[in-house]
């Protein structure tokens, strides 16, 4: 997911509010709830760096506008008879179409898809 960068500047004037759920001074703040960071005493230069770090915001601020990606996932592989980890199971697949009987499983797989592909 992209995210659109925001010009934000923090202003120790205007009033803060929470924009992510977080404890501060003892306390637990959830989205939206009023931080008085200056009742709290808590350091101006850590309200600024809780402030970079998305945790509060001003309240006349618009949120960061979320950018969808709307492509649609990649389709999910296609699984095969002969995805099977097992020359045993590879070779009862062999006898029962009728392909030659291998002793590797690459070989296995190469002569079930060969007898397939010739259409015997």
């Amino acid at each position: 997911m992209t995210r659109r960068i925001v010009e934000r500047n923090f202003d120790p004037k205007k009033p803060l509010v929470a924009r992510r759920d977080f404890v501060a001074a003892g306390r637990h703040y959830s989205v939206g709830d009023a931080f008085d960071w200056k009742r709290l005493s808590v350091a101006q230069r850590r309200v600024a760096q809780m402030f970079e770090s998305n945790h509060v915001g001003h309240p006349d601020e618009q949120p960061e506008q979320e950018i969808v990606d709307t492509t649609p996932p990649p389709a999910p592989p296609q699984t095969s008879d002969l995805d099977v980890d097992s020359l045993a199971q590879l070779q009862a697949i062999a006898r029962a179409e009728g392909a030659p009987i291998k002793t590797t499983k690459i070989a296995q797989r190469d002569a079930i898809i060969a007898h397939r592909e010739a259409g015997v």
